[in-house]
């Protein structure tokens, strides 16, 4: 398994190579989208192909409101980041799943880390692969806090 990944709406783990943007790129259909879409996202943000910045984030951030899930490993930190628009059933199962599975193939230690940042509500969830492979309900959640400009 890869340090990156994508969480397909199905449950599906695709392995990022490069980095999540390129893997959008080099198979659009996979992700429900056409060259002509990410071309003209791309063109209205003055952004070069492929380049890590607004359009890349809102094609991102359409793919996470239509059910995808992005994975992230923190090298420093042993720590798995997942990004979800959502927290519903659907992307509970998947991440529970995917950290069964990745528990299973010896990918991940049982120890690591794993937050779930929950893009709608600004919700932070931080776990243990272990209890998230269990579907341990035993989460801390914490807001996102927006510091006051004095």
């Amino acid at each position: 398994m890869a340090d990156a990944q994508w969480i397909a709406p199905n449950g599906k783990i695709l392995p990022v190579k490069i980095n999540h943007i390129t893997t959008i790129l080099e198979k659009p259909s996979v992700f429900g989208l056409t060259r002509d879409y990410i071309t003209k996202k791309f063109g209205e943000h003055g952004d070069r192909m492929g380049q890590e910045g607004k359009a890349r984030e809102e094609i991102m951030f359409d793919l996470m409101k239509r059910g995808w899930i992005r994975v992230r490993y923190v090298v420093k930190k042993d720590s798995w980041t997942l990004q979800t628009y959502y927290y519903g059933k659907r992307e509970q199962h998947n991440i529970w799943d995917w950290a069964r599975e990745s528990l299973s193939s010896k990918v991940i230690s049982p120890h690591s880390g794993v937050t779930i940042l929950i893009m709608k509500s600004g919700r932070v969830i931080s776990s243990s692969a272990l209890l998230a492979a269990k579907g341990d309900k035993i989460f801390e959640i914490k807001k996102k806090t927006k510091k006051k400009v004095s």
